[in-house]
Parts: structure tokens; sequence; C-alpha cells
């Protein structure tokens, strides 16, 4: 397999990688994914049904258990591997306090409740370009609500509401960060609100 990490289409044996990975496996496909969840791109193949990872990125087949052999799409006729992020990473609720039954706050110390478990809390960084990335998600976000701008998005004045095809034209005009925009989907949406406020 030959890598170009510098991503500019050219080989050059001074910046790119070359694999030796699935040899004599007949019918092998190479395949590449984030095997371990570390956000790092690792390489594979797949081969009659049977998936071989590279778990620890050294580019060579160590076995199991430090790569992967997995059963997966065997007797398929034409079967075609796959590979992609399939269960998407939520940030936390922000809901930090318990309640009982009757409704009253309570200890949410072994409560069992959402506010018992602080898992990927909310996380933003600042690009300093009227963006921000929310290191959970992964997304992109315009910093402040249109209309408002500087620290804390204290200027300026916003009164505006949108109808739904008003807001999308907005979004399509605007031009922060050099990147193009739309309106969030549902799902993108709800990743970015704070239960607990």
């Amino acid at each position: 397999m030959y890598l170009d990490p510098v991503g500019n289409g050219v080989w050059s044996a001074s910046t790119d990688t070359r694999y030796s990975f699935g040899g004599g496996v007949a019918g092998a496909i190479p395949v590449t994914g984030d095997w371990t969840g570390t956000g790092k791109t690792k390489i594979g193949i797949y081969a009659n049904g049977v998936w071989y990872l590279d778990l620890n990125g050294n580019g060579a087949w160590d076995g199991t258990p430090t790569d992967g052999l997995y059963s997966f799409g065997g007797g398929l006729t034409g079967a075609v591997p796959v590979t992609g992020k399939w269960v998407a990473t939520l940030p936390d609720t922000g809901q930090t306090t318990c309640y009982n039954s009757s409704g009253s706050a309570i200890s949410c110390t072994g409560a069992g409740q959402d506010g018992s478990f602080i898992i990927n809390p909310l996380s933003y960084t600042d690009n300093g370009d009227g963006t921000v990335t929310d290191n959970v998600t992964g997304l992109l976000w315009q910093q402040c609500t249109n209309g408002l701008s500087g620290g804390g998005c204290a200027a300026g004045t916003t009164t505006n509401l949108y109808t739904w095809s008003q807001a999308v034209t907005l979004c399509a005009s605007l031009s922060l960060a050099g990147t193009s925009w739309r309106l969030p989907t549902d799902f993108e949406l709800i990743t970015i609100v704070d239960y607990g406020q």
C-alpha cells in the first residue's frame, strides 16, 4: 500500500509511506479507518468476508491480539467493504441536578440519573475568526448570534426572527472562516444544548 500523508497526490519516497500489509492474501482489498477510536487512520485489508486490521498502526500484520482479525460479510456474493464512523460521539447534556419522584432536588451520588454522569462534557475552542469548534463532535459553529460580535458576543444588536427560508438564505450568505455555511440538522443542533442552564 502506498499512502500519501502529505495529501499532495504525488508520490515522494521522502514524505510518503509504503506498507506491505496483506501480501499473499488472494483478492485482498485495502481499507482504512480509525480502528481503535484514537482519531488516527490506520490500514487494513478485506478478503472473502475477513477483515485484517492494523490496530497498532505499525503497517505490518502482527497477528492477533496485537492486530484484529474479524469475520464480517463472508458468503455474500459481490460484498464490498465499507468503513466509516458509524456511532456519533455525543456531548454530555450538562444536566447536573437529580430529582426524586416528587420533583425535589436530591444528591446525584448513586441516583443513576443523567446528572450522576459526566461523559464528553461540552467543550469549545474559540478559533479567533468568529467561529468556535465543538471539541466533542468536531462541528464548526458561528460564535455569535447574527448581528452580535466581540468578546462574549456583547456588541451589536439582534432582534430579527427568521422564517426557515430566510434562515437558509442567511446561512448561505455567511463568509465566516472562509467556508460555506448551512443550517444545522436537528441532530446537530441538540448537540450544543446545555440542559443544565
